[in-house]
């Protein structure tokens, strides 16, 4: 029975290739009637006129899935298909796009940015230790006429232009070998398909047995081409099972060896097939907002460094005189031979993007120049403003994840800056 305020829909005709209607269909159409709503398939898209099955399984075939709006959204939802039956599932897939009358504001799409976006980083790799260093060599007379070039700077801009030189002939060695694109926008590979590490040779067999069974299913809709599709279907499904089994005991068993030998990989691994993934809201604005508010003075909540307050307390009372003739006197090879043996290997790089590898393993032919470089720098009392510069990488502390006061911020610097600032410490801890 309808209620006596009904208000019957504009009529609109709908089609099936399902003509079989059971108990349950007749109470989805009533459910549809009592409440103004409106099933899309058969009626809209490419499916218009036709209503296509969306099931096809082992059982038969038949419409079961559907896409139900009110009669107001009706109007609003520009396409609609009911896509061919899949690799993965009896059901088949409804797609359908809704178009709305409301304007996006542009205010909030033009926030400002802070920085600049990074297209690439460099990632070390020990097999290409012996091309690095052959390139270095290559270029071994242009780091000599650059050693040259400093020792007769005397301004800190001669100095600048003079790193970037070196940044750049760095760049023409290291880019070939270990430069890594980064990806900025996820939306560009939306659509880009990325194949499973147990997706091997015979999964994609099983793949390309079932989409030609797809192919003869779409030309004759016959009970046994059907059967066939299912069939290449499930033994597909049978096949990635396996694999896929046979994958994850094979990390497990890397996993249980790992503990013992290699404490980081293990946790690594680890993190990786518990799927634990640091998913967070917070935009790279909002981080910057968060970290230059916590280191201005004037913000309110600004909190200074004790200990750099009781050293500008110090340094003004002239504490640090006899300390500071010591750290002033030349830099010898030795003391930066010292301080690149110090660095750690698997160090993420600063804005110059160097590896701490970089200098590790190509130290015979940089030394002499990062050599000149610090001594000049003393020289003049010069020290580069794009070594101060950083990137703030923030880690995850405790709380929500998308409040940014529950992140720390760890400081990549450049590369070089902090060796030369090592060998100071050096000198301060002998």
């Amino acid at each position: 029975m309808l209620p006596d305020d009904y208000i019957p829909d504009v009529a609109l005709a709908r089609s099936s290739q399902d003509h079989f209607v059971n108990v349950s269909g007749r109470k989805l159409l009533d459910f549809c009637k009592l409440n103004g709503l409106r099933i899309c398939n058969g009626r809209l898209g490419t499916d218009k006129g036709i209503g296509k099955y969306t099931y096809v399984g082992s059982s038969g075939s038949s419409v079961v899935d559907y896409v139900i709006v009110s009669e107001s959204l009706l109007n609003n939802i520009s396409q609609f298909c009911v896509c061919d039956p899949n690799i993965l599932s009896d059901h088949c897939t409804l797609t359908f796009s809704l178009t709305s009358k409301q304007k996006h504001e542009q205010g909030d799409l033009n926030e400002k940015h802070y920085g600049q976006r990074i297209d690439k980083k460099y990632v070390w790799k020990p097999e290409e230790t012996e091309n690095y260093v052959s390139g270095l060599n290559f270029h071994k007379e242009e780091l000599l006429n650059l050693q040259s070039n400093l020792r007769e700077a005397n301004t800190g801009n001669e100095i600048d232009e003079n790193i970037g030189y070196f940044s750049n002939l760095m760049g023409k060695v290291c880019d070939p070998l270990f430069a890594k694109t980064i990806r900025t926008d996820k939306l560009n590979n939306y659509n880009k398909t990325k194949l499973q590490p147990w997706f091997d040779e015979d999964c994609k067999s099983g793949r390309e047995i079932f989409y030609g069974e797809l192919n003869n299913y779409r030309v004759n809709k016959s009970t046994q081409n059907q059967r066939k599709l299912v069939e290449a279907r499930t033994n597909f499904k049978r096949i990635i099972r396996r694999k896929r089994f046979e994958y994850d005991k094979s990390k497990t068993d890397k996993l249980v060896v790992s503990q013992h030998k290699n404490v980081k990989e293990y946790w690594r691994m680890l993190k990786q097939m518990a799927h634990v993934e640091n998913k967070s809201s917070v935009t790279s604005e909002k981080f910057a907002e968060y970290f230059q508010a916590i280191n201005n003075p004037n913000d309110t909540f600004y909190q200074a460094d004790d200990d750099i307050l009781f050293f500008n307390e110090r340094y003004i009372r002239g504490e640090f005189q006899v300390m500071f003739e010591e750290l002033n006197a030349e830099i010898s090879l030795f003391e930066i031979q010292k301080a690149v043996k110090q660095l750690k290997n698997g160090a993420s790089g600063g804005p110059d993007l160097f590896l701490n590898e970089f200098f590790k393993n190509g130290s015979d032919t940089l030394l002499k120049y990062i050599h000149t470089l610090f001594n000049k720098l003393f020289e003049i009392g010069y020290f580069p403003d794009k070594w101060s510069d950083g990137f703030i990488v923030p880690i995850y502390k405790k709380g929500d994840k998308n409040e940014p006061v529950n992140y720390r911020g760890i400081t990549l610097l450049s590369t070089i800056g902090k060796l030369s600032t090592r060998i100071l410490n050096n000198r301060l801890n002998d």
